[in-house]
């Protein structure tokens, strides 16, 4: 079984999840696809409910926080967050947002932090480029 960190007091996972999707570098697709795996892969006791309610959203980003009842910690510093746009370029996605970054900068955040890119690639090993 693989231990993820779903709760409010260890929401590192599904925090990081959240920010991949609000940065398309993960499409909501995907992010099913990912919620199916912790699923498939951990102890039923383990799961929070709002898993299960995630696999039924089709609604704007903005209201994913009231499925899972709380504001999940982004886990790494601040700026380190930009740098899931360098994953988003990196994976051709096409931005919708003018979110001030250009390609290069956030390639430059990608570089600066490269534990974004591990944990992405660890996260969501579904998923190359």
């Amino acid at each position: 079984m693989v231990n993820y960190h779903l709760k409010e007091d260890d929401d590192k996972d599904i925090a990081f999840a959240v920010s991949c999707l609000f940065c398309q570098c993960l499409t909501l697709d995907e992010f099913k696809v990912w919620l199916e795996n912790i699923i498939r892969e951990s102890d039923v006791d383990d799961i929070p409910s709002y898993i299960f309610d995630l696999l039924d959203f089709d609604g704007p980003l903005a209201d994913i926080f009231s499925i899972i009842g709380f504001d999940p910690i982004w886990p790494f510093d601040d700026k380190a967050e930009n740098a899931l746009y360098g994953i988003s370029y990196k994976r051709n996605t096409v931005i919708i947002e003018d979110f001030g970054l250009s390609r290069k900068e956030s390639e430059e955040l990608l570089n600066k932090y490269p534990e974004v890119d591990f944990y992405f690639r660890k996260l969501f090993d579904f998923i190359s480029f």
